[in-house]
Parts: C-alpha cells; sequence; structure tokens
C-alpha cells in the first residue's frame, strides 16, 4: 500500500503522512509549479531541519479531471521520477453532493460509478482509491437520512468494488460515516469482502467538525472515531482521514493512531493569502486586511519559523509571500501554496517530540479538545 518511509536525512517518520489536494490544474500549469518548487528546493540549504519533498503524497480526484486526463499521465511521469511517492484518487462523492459536477453529467451514485469505473481501472498506477459515498449533511445526523445515504454508499462501494481489477480491488478504502458506536460494526460487516483484500480504509471528517466552524474538532465524534480505530487496528486495516480542513487537527488525529489525511485547506488558503504553521495555524499576507493584528510581519515571520521549528525556500522573504506579489514573474500564491506544502510535509518529520506546551499556548481550539479526548492519559507522539 503506501511507502511511509522510516528516515529523512536522520530525522524520525512519524506513521502517518499527509496527502495534498491539488484540485484540478492542466498538466502545463502543474509542470511549471513543480520546475518552479524542486528547483527552489533542491538547491536550499535546509540547516538541520529535515528537507521536505512538497509533492510526496498528492491527492486528486479524476472524475473532475475528465476533460483534462494529460494531468493523470504527467502525474504519473512524476511518480516514476521520484518527485511523488504516493497517489491518493478520491472518488468525487463530495463534489457529487455539492453538485459541482453535474456540468460533466454526474449529479448522483450511479453516474460517478459509471464514470469511475472507466478511470480508476484505466489508471491503475495509483496507491489508494476511494471508493463511492453519499455523505451525511449535518441535518442528516438527526434523522433517518442519515441511516439511507450509509446504506446508499455500503451498496454502491460494493457493486463498484465489483467492477473493478483485481490489482485495484487491493488498493481501495470504503468510507464510513459514523454517527454512533452501532454504526462501527455495522458498516465494518457490510465492507468486510472489501477490508479483507485492501487493509485500509477512509473516515469522513465532515462527522469530525462543529457545525458553522469546519476547522474545529468535535470531542464526541473523535471519541467514535478512537473506537473505530482501535476495532479496524485489530483487523489490522489502517485508516485514512478525509478533509480534515485545519492542518493543526494533525497533532491531534495522530495521537488516533490515524494513518494518513488529506485536505484542500493548503491551496484554498494560499489563494485567500494565508500561509500556516504547526501548532499555531494561518497568519494572512494580504496588504488588505484592516486588522493590523492578523497581518504577517517581518518580525512575526521569523517568530513563526523559530517558534516551529520551520525552514523552507518558500517563507524566505515576505515580499514574495504577500497577496498582491507577483516578484520576477512568480505570483505571491504560488509562494504560499508551496510553503504550505512543504509545512505540511515536515510535520511529518521530526527531531524531537511534540511540545504538548506550544500546543496549549498557540492552538487553543485544537488543545481544548486534545484535553478533553485525552484526560488523563499519558500519551508519546511517536
Amino acid at each position: 500500500m503506501v511507502d511511509l518511509k522510516e528516515e529523512n536525512d536522520g530525522f524520525k517518520r512519524h506513521k502517518s503522512s499527509f496527502f495534498q489536494a491539488i484540485g484540478t490544474p492542466t498538466r502545463n500549469v502543474m509542470s511549471d509549479h513543480v520546475e518552479f518548487a524542486m528547483d527552489l528546493v533542491n538547491n536550499y540549504d535546509w540547516q538541520g531541519t529535515p528537507k521536505a519533498k512538497p509533492f510526496r503524497n498528492m491527492l486528486l480526484t479524476p472524475v473532475a479531471l475528465r476533460k483534462n486526463k494529460g494531468i493523470l499521465d504527467y502525474l504519473k511521469e512524476l511518480k516514476g521520477e521520484g518527485v511523488i511517492d504516493n497517489i491518493m484518487f478520491d472518488s468525487g462523492g463530495f463534489q457529487v453532493l455539492t453538485g459541482s459536477l453535474k456540468s460533466r453529467g454526474i449529479s448522483n451514485l450511479d453516474d460517478l460509478q459509471k464514470h469511475n469505473e472507466e478511470l480508476y481501472n484505466e489508471y491503475d498506477w495509483a496507491d489508494i482509491y476511494i471508493m463511492p459515498d453519499h455523505p451525511p449533511n449535518l441535518s442528516d445526523v438527526y434523522h433517518d437520512g442519515y441511516k439511507r445515504k450509509i446504506n446508499n454508499t455500503i451498496e454502491a462501494s460494493l457493486k463498484f468494488f465489483e467492477c473493478l481489477k483485481p490489482e485495484i480491488q487491493g488498493k481501495v478504502a470504503p468510507v464510513f460515516h459514523l454517527r454512533k458506536d452501532q454504526d462501527i460494526d455495522y458498516m465494518y460487516n457490510s465492507y468486510k469482502p472489501m477490508l479483507d483484500k485492501s487493509k485500509f480504509a477512509s473516515y469522513s471528517a465532515s462527522c469530525l467538525t462543529h457545525p458553522g466552524s469546519p476547522r474545529q474538532l468535535r470531542g464526541a465524534a473523535l471519541t467514535m472515531l478512537n473506537e473505530l480505530q482501535k476495532v479496524l487496528k485489530k483487523k489490522g486495516v489502517g485508516i485514512h482521514c478525509l478533509g480534515i480542513s485545519s492542518p493543526g487537527s494533525v497533532f491531534i488525529l495522530h495521537y488516533l493512531g490515524i494513518r494518513t489525511f488529506d485536505a484542500s485547506t493548503p491551496i484554498i488558503g494560499a489563494g485567500l493569502g494565508k500561509i500556516y504553521f504547526p501548532y499555531i495555524g494561518g497568519i494572512s499576507c494580504s496588504l488588505l486586511r484592516d486588522n493590523e493584528d492578523d497581518n504577517m510581519t517581518e518580525e512575526k515571520l521569523r517568530w513563526a519559523r523559530e517558534v516551529t521549528n520551520h525552514r523552507c525556500p518558500f517563507c524566505e522573504d515576505l515580499s514574495r509571500l504577500k497577496k498582491e506579489s507577483n516578484v520576477e514573474g512568480i505570483p505571491g500564491y504560488l509562494y504560499r501554496r508551496m510553503h504550505n506544502f512543504c509545512m505540511l510535509d515536515q510535520i511529518s518529520w521530526t527531531h524531537r517530540d511534540l511540545e504538548v506546551g506550544l500546543l496549549e499556548k498557540y492552538g487553543n481550539a485544537q488543545f481544548k479538545i486534545f484535553s478533553t479526548v485525552y484526560k488523563n492519559q499519558q500519551v508519546s507522539f511517536f
């Protein structure tokens, strides 16, 4: 399945890894970004910090790229060259929920299955294939719509599984949606034909967030995720956590033994002018905010790099990070995006234990949840 290497220039690697959502770029745009980023990464003096690999783990949705299939061939080339280690295919279930695939003739799970069957079987070189799902929304949690959507997800996944080539069946990740403890055994037993082959599952992070606050994890849902992890661990099944939103959540979810994560935050945040650091979250590099306390300054940038032990070639110069910047023809958003990619890759490497004190001082909401879930427990980050 996923090759999580143990060392990087002498640094110990966690047993978890972050998949970067890449959106829907064209081959030419992606090629320009890779060339720009890898040139800086390979010629940078990392000075004792782990060398980042910004494109190490990539997440994409093939059905959203169907009219631009050249990008899929390019990603395969990058994987062969070692620029990318692992590639995960997302089924597009969330996009069906939001209606963003209707222009491509995909409006329900049957449409999604038809398109993915062709794409998954054709592009059989990815490392993980997320199975189709029918994500419940927050209102579904409180009425029968939740159970209906769970059953729709199970039925569609099992049907889709039978249409896949044997070599892909061993790399699938069915999606768990949980409301109560009984859902764990129900979904596991339903998915058993798939899990016996792939030994990998995914969990919908929509269950983890507060209504109206997608970055704040809910203690109750984390407790349920912890129970799911315990059940699957006994069965030898790993978990990928879909769409965790806030990079700060990684430090909490890691304690649950979650194997991999993904988020679109680095791309979305970069486009809005933000860069992210472990523990302290996002800081705006835009010049348009009225509140100066919310803006990045040279002093704040030096402090954030020092307190989080972060270094990368993309955050050396604040002028290149600013939202309105276009230095030497390179837009500011590209520096911000590559910084965010490097930051998320580097949190999988470390030369020291997690300092819970930093999480407490700068993590705020994350630390409150951490304290609730792990109250009276002695935990180690490794």
